[in-house]
């Protein structure tokens, strides 16, 4: 036989194990009315993509700007930018030294305060925001207006 080469149960069983620990779990389940099924764990599968150094710099974190203003990926269209609840995408943008929050006034060059409401980034990957843009009147009424910055 051929020297410091694995039999092949051995690598098998090393096989096994992998797919247990890293792979992607498959669920079996049957419906009321008896049909059974499989399907891939999503939250397996967004893990693995989240943890692999190859796919993550292609992840979309924000809703884009398309350029040309033609739709031809999902994080291009109208419900990332405008109909989903802004509160099940990206919360947090990382500038550096800072953090911001949706929800949480920032005040932006110019010294304006404003209300990040929702994280856009171009194709470019410039992050820009919608936000309320928070002004006092003489009678110290609070009130805000929605921009996009």
């Amino acid at each position: 036989g051929v020297r410091n080469v694995p039999l092949l149960y051995a690598l098998h069983d090393v096989q096994k194990s992998l797919r247990k620990e890293k792979g992607i779990e498959t669920v079996d389940t049957q419906t009321a009315k008896g049909n059974v099924f499989s399907y891939n764990s999503p939250v397996d599968a967004v893990t693995n993509d989240w943890t692999n150094p190859r796919i993550r710099p292609h992840i979309r974190w924000y809703p884009v700007l398309s350029c040309t203003g033609v739709v031809s990926e999902i994080w291009h269209g109208d419900k990332w930018q405008r109909t989903m609840d802004r509160h099940a995408l990206s919360p947090m943008v990382d500038a550096g030294e800072q953090h911001y929050y949706i929800d949480e006034p920032a005040r932006i060059c110019g010294g304006d305060l404003v209300i990040p409401i929702r994280w856009l980034e171009d194709e470019g990957g410039k992050i820009w925001f919608e936000a309320w843009k928070v002004s006092r009147d003489d009678s110290e009424n609070v009130s805000s207006k929605t921009v996009r910055i």
